[in-house]
């Protein structure tokens, strides 16, 4: 059983009701539209931390959400959701236009980053809608350009190795879709 205490301060403090101990402490602002979370002891591995949970355990459920609004309704928002799995989780970004809601971005359980696109065709990166394009754009007073870069090279992350004769460097593909699949 937890307890809450507010005391003069306006700092809420949690603790448990059997051992008589703190547990938490917190400081509330009212009214001024700020909720801050401060682990006072800076002994926390994991930094302050504002835990949504959600008591079902469904492979598809909206767990928790974080919404901007105004006098007019719903701006944006943050919503994390279980997929394929209650251990399986993912994140999408919301923005309103004109009113209506729709999902903008999605990073999936497996990492992907989906623009536009909720179930991912090709890729880590994948952008999806009419008119949809990638651009890399350089304003500059040089004569620098703007630049993709496809790199490669052997070994890990950490300790990069140099690339084999043969090796590919890189590849700009073209797909089409041939009835059942890209």
């Amino acid at each position: 059983q937890t307890t809450i205490n507010n005391n003069a301060n306006d700092r809420v403090i949690t603790g448990s009701d059997t051992a008589n101990t703190l547990e938490a402490e917190s400081t509330l602002s009212y009214g001024t539209g700020l909720l801050t979370v401060h682990e006072s002891a800076g002994t926390n591995a994991n930094g302050s931390r504002l835990d949504l949970k959600f008591g079902n355990n469904n492979s598809t459920d909206v767990i928790g959400s974080i919404t901007f609004s105004n006098s007019a309704g719903e701006a944006a928002r943050i919503q994390a959701e279980t997929s394929g799995a209650n251990n399986s989780g993912q994140i999408c970004f919301y923005t309103d236009n004109a009113g209506t809601s729709a999902e903008r971005l999605r990073i999936d359980p497996s990492g992907n980053v989906l623009i536009g696109d909720s179930a991912g065709q090709i890729g880590k990166l994948s952008t999806l809608g009419t008119g949809n394009h990638i651009s890399a754009s350089r304003h500059s007073t040089d004569t620098s350009a703007a630049n993709v870069i496809l790199a490669k090279y052997r070994g890990s992350r950490s300790s990069p190795t140099v690339v084999a004769d043969g090796d590919d460097l890189g590849n700009l593909s073209w797909y089409g879709y041939n009835g059942s699949s890209i």
